[in-house]
């Protein structure tokens, strides 16, 4: 494990992984030890490889409740230092070359859904809460909002399968996080422009040829662009699944709340991965960041 750092924790190099324990353990309840330094590596590799309880127990020589008991405490850590993000003031970075141009120059975020499959749930509700009729399937969905230069700098908190791709968008608090003539990007999926409009802000979508018997020249050049500039997004949805345990299947135990938390484990999970990602996606330095984001159970 020792070779391979990033393999098993997402971070390139030890040293990060030292500043992010120097950070993390200013928030832990209980007095830090020089061996929970283990305790974070536990989290971290059961984040990014999603191995087993059982697995991990074998590993670090630790009953299974040690595991479940130490994963939760370092993921609340990690969550109060670093489930903050950070929605872009300015443009401090070379933006990629599509954004380049006069009609996406203003761009501070594309923002896109994407599905966690999850286990079953015994209780008939849940399973109505999460189905999924288009993925034929039980799952949880988040908004992700990206920079033009790749970095996350939006999520929502998880809703049940059902939920449309607008609900989410204007219960997640996103339209209240733009600045004046910000400008974002999304697919079809978001009939919203104006309520961006009423906010200040500026949403692009590809152009709908409904009532029309082609789309303009100008139309099909702007939505080739939004296609290229879009796959940014995807890009760093790609780069958050690359961790195992958001790949899913979540465990329906992740999904819940536990009894000593108000905010499931799955709401907490994905923040902390996501501050992962920007670590590698722009070299930032692990620091701590003040969390804000909106507490709603996925299921009651």
């Amino acid at each position: 494990m020792t070779r391979e750092p990033k393999f098993y924790t997402g971070f390139p190099n030890f040293s990060t992984l030292k500043n992010l324990f120097a950070v993390a353990s200013k928030v832990k309840l209980r007095k830090t030890k020089p061996q929970q330094e283990n305790e974070l590596l536990l989290t971290l590799v059961r984040l990014r490889r999603n191995l087993a309880m059982d697995d991990l127990a074998y590993r670090f020589n630790i009953s299974q409740s040690s595991v479940t008991n130490i994963f939760h405490s370092w993921l609340d850590a990690l969550y109060q230092s670093l489930g903050g993000l950070v929605w872009p003031e300015t443009d401090l970075c070379q933006l990629p070359t599509v954004f380049q141009n006069n009609v996406f120059k203003k761009v501070k975020c594309i923002i896109d859904c994407t599905e966690i499959f999850i286990e079953r749930p015994s209780k008939l509700k849940a399973r109505a809460q999460t189905y999924s009729n288009y993925k034929r399937h039980n799952i949880i969905k988040i908004l992700v909002g990206a920079s033009p230069t790749g970095c996350v700098t939006f999520l929502s908190t998880c809703w049940g399968g059902p939920v449309s791709d607008r609900h989410i968008t204007v219960k997640s608090g996103i339209l209240d996080k733009r600045l004046p003539d910000d400008v974002v990007l999304a697919d079809r999926g978001f009939p919203m422009t104006e309520d961006f409009a009423l906010k200040g802000a500026k949403l692009i979508v590809p152009s709908f040829t409904k009532g029309k018997r082609q789309l303009s020249k100008e139309e099909v050049e702007t939505s080739r662009m939004m296609s290229r500039a879009r796959i940014h997004t995807e890009r760093v949805i790609g780069r958050l699944k690359h961790f195992e345990i958001i790949k899913g299947p979540l465990q329906i135990i992740l999904v819940n709340k536990r009894h000593s938390s108000v905010i499931p484990a799955g709401d907490k999970i994905i923040p902390v991965v996501a501050a992962v990602v920007n670590t590698n996606a722009w070299g930032y330095s692990v620091r701590q960041q003040s969390t804000s984001v909106n507490v709603k159970p996925i299921l009651s």
